[in-house]
């Protein structure tokens, strides 16, 4: 049976609202409801074969027609199978209503955090949007239900323009819908056209609405306020008639600190509707007084150096580190509609020395800390609130400062906590499993730099990310593919500055690796006393590696982005044979990554070490290349549990082989904690090396 994840428990949601389970708020005349529920969605699924064409047109009709009876919890997984099991793949529908937040609708969104693979998202029967750049990445859908009515406010403004040449229109009835039919579609069908960014590899990769829906709403402009902004001009046309209804609304705010003296941001803000005559005012830290008061002129207002107040100025707002990560807030309120968003931010600056180590505010830092994949086994890739905040307590007491988010965008719940611990971030497109066929496609890069915008617009603001990715162990050692490694450094790198974020990538090429001249940081994935080299000689491999890019790169800081052993909770041996504990058990993985760790953290050209990984993961039992009609081989089934299988509480494994495939019981077992997030040796040991030294 597929297993569906609870509903995330607003009510110890970060923030005390229950409207705001993370970090931008917003305010003001804007209303913001989470669609999330455990009684209020229905769901239906088709297999493989069943749908056919996710891209096809739908009637309303037929859209009304498809079944969804199935209670469902979103956010969720649909195909949570216990792992070495596959999981079903098909076509998903989610349905239920929702009612207006305001009496007149004149701006409204639908955010979605995450939906997988493939997604649509219907209302009222009219399709309005879909969504390709991978599973993982949240994306704005706009919804315009109140056409009509924004027609006829036009339609009243301009009958009251004493200069306008046209006869006067009597407006039409303004009688309108206020409950409205959410249908969103998720396909977790493998699929180079619907599902580009998802190349397969070596993790399950879940099907569902993962993470938060969330709706947006902001009242329409009056039919005075239309009349003040709509053309006199017998000529305007039908659509600029149509938006001067629509009020000013901030579509986005992103926060980046100035210069290196920490005392300034660089902030923009992203509008729609009709902005004519519209300013904002900006404030900081909650202060009643706005720091700096703003005419609106574009869609996009940019607002350089401005001077950061702390509260009460009775002192320099402080920096954040991972030491002390002091955060600050901005508000930004449009002046006639009155839309407010509250954006957090740190004042946080990068630099590299010159002998190429990573500063974090002029510091040279040692990162240290784990990959880390969203996944539980109840709930798949759709972790609660709870969830989330445990792997953070347990990253906080490991000693990590530093977490790579592996292999996709990360939750904005999580980032916000990293945000509040100072725990420092690498995140990274969904694109592991890619080859130069990839890289040398226009229709998988222009998918894969939608996602890169798409996260990099999404953690903007989050002082504890410093550094976007992409391609996980990919074609790096090719130099035809490096076209397309720079399309997505670019595209990062034309939206944030090197000061706030660094351009990198976990290569497995190493030594042979292409593309290097187009990273920031350099960063290897390998695994001596595992699948290379043996124990002994791993302070050699690391010592051997960063003498190489010191060589060939001097000016670029060198971080371990994989390394580790795997460990079965269960194997507790810790007897030893030729100075070593066997293979698989706890007792071995911890004598790996403690040379790992000592290696890297004492070598003074090593920037850090992320080891692999931080909690057990279900693997994907298919094929690492599942292509339609769908994963038909099944490498690694699942281990005998002692007790039949239950995803809510910890099993235990009588047996499991090491020997007949790659991923032991259906999972990689390098976790320092185990899928229940049960501690191993592993975790003891780094503990030690991360807070004490090995």
């Amino acid at each position: 049976m597929a297993y569906f994840a609870p509903l995330l428990v607003l009510g110890t949601a970060l923030s005390a609202d229950p409207t705001q389970p993370h970090y931008p708020h917003y305010g003001g005349s804007r209303k913001v409801q989470v669609l999330d529920s455990p009684t209020e969605w229905k769901f239906g699924f088709y297999n493989w074969t069943d749908f056919g064409d996710a891209t096809r047109d739908l009637t309303a009709a037929q859209l009304k027609a498809i079944a969804t009876t199935e209670a469902v919890t979103v956010p969720s997984v649909f195909d949570n199978e216990q792992p070495g099991v596959l999981g079903r793949r098909g076509t998903a529908f989610y349905r239920r209503t929702f009612t207006d937040l305001v009496p007149n609708v004149g701006a409204q969104r639908i955010w979605i955090g995450a939906c997988s693979f493939y997604c649509r998202v219907f209302v009222d029967g009219k399709a309005y949007g879909e969504h390709r750049a991978s599973g993982y990445t949240p994306f704005w859908i706009d919804i315009d239900v109140d056409g009509d009515l924004n027609r006829n406010l036009n339609r009243s403004a301009r009958s009251s323009n004493t200069n306008t040449n046209t006869s006067t229109t009597t407006p039409h009835a303004t009688t309108r819908k206020t409950t409205h039919e959410l249908l969103i579609m998720a396909d977790n069908r493998y699929n180079h056209t619907t599902a580009p960014c998802h190349t397969g590899g070596d993790f399950y990769e879940f099907g569902g609405l993962t993470r938060s829906v969330i709706l947006h709403q902001v009242p329409a402009a009056t039919a005075a306020t239309a009349a003040a902004t709509a053309t006199a001009d017998a000529t305007t046309t039908a659509a600029t008639a149509t938006t001067a209804a629509v009020p000013t609304f901030i579509k986005s705010v992103s926060v980046m600190t100035a210069s290196a003296d920490l005392t300034s941001v660089n902030l923009t803000v992203m509008f729609g509707g009709s902005f004519n005559g519209e300013s904002i005012t900006v404030a900081f830290n909650g202060a009643s007084a706005p720091t700096i008061t703003v005419p609106i002129t574009d869609a996009m207002l940019v607002l350089t150096n401005i001077k950061v107040s702390a509260k009460g100025d009775a002192e320099p707002p402080k920096p954040w580190t991972a030491a002390h990560p002091n955060l600050h807030t901005v508000k930004v309120v449009t002046s006639k509609s009155g839309d407010a968003v509250t954006a957090r931010f740190g004042l946080r600056y990068l630099s590299i020395n010159a002998g190429g180590r990573l500063l974090i505010n002029g510091v040279a830092t040692k990162l240290k800390g784990y990959n880390r994949h969203t996944m539980s086994p109840m709930s798949g890739s759709a972790l609660t609130l709870k969830e989330v905040q445990k792997d953070v307590d347990l990253l906080v007491e490991v000693g990590a400062n530093f977490v790579r988010g592996a292999h996709y965008p990360q939750d904005q719940r999580f980032l916000d906590l990293c945000d509040e611990k100072g725990i420092m971030v690498w995140e990274e497109t969904l694109g592991p499993n890619t080859g130069t066929n990839n890289m040398v496609d226009p229709y998988f890069v222009k998918y894969q730099v939608q996602s890169v915008h798409e996260m990099v617009a999404a953690s903007a603001s989050h002082p504890s990310v410093i550094m976007h990715a992409f391609y996980n162990e990919g074609p790096d050692d090719d130099p035809r593919a490096c076209a397309g490694y720079n399309a997505s450094a670019e595209a990062i790198r034309d939206a944030v500055p090197l000061s706030h974020r660094m351009v990198t990538w976990a290569s497995s090429s190493k030594e042979k690796g292409a593309c290097y001249g187009i990273a920031d940081i350099l960063s290897f994935n390998d695994y001596p006393g595992w699948y290379t080299a043996s124990l002994p000689q791993i302070e050699e491999v690391w010592r051997n590696h960063t003498d190489w890019v010191h060589a060939h790169y001097p000016s670029k800081p060198f971080i371990a982005s994989e390394t580790g052993a795997g460990a079965i909770y269960e194997w507790k041996n810790t007897s030893k044979s030729g100075g070593h504990a066997p293979k698989w058990s706890q007792e071995y993985q911890a004598e790996i990554v403690t040379a790992d760790v000592s290696a890297v953290l004492g070598n003074e050209r090593a920037s850090g070490i992320a080891v692999w990984q931080f909690n057990d993961v279900k693997a994907d039992p298919s094929d690492f290349h599942p292509q339609p009609p769908g994963p038909t081989k099944q490498e690694c089934l699942a281990c005998d549990y002692s007790t039949p299988y239950n995803p809510t509480t910890p099993m235990e494994c009588s047996y499991i082989s090491t020997t007949s495939c790659f991923r032991p019981g259906g999972e990689n077992h390098k976790g320092a904690v185990d899928f229940w997030r049960r501690k191993k040796a592993g975790f003891i040991a780094a503990q030690k090396c991360f807070t004490k030294g090995c």
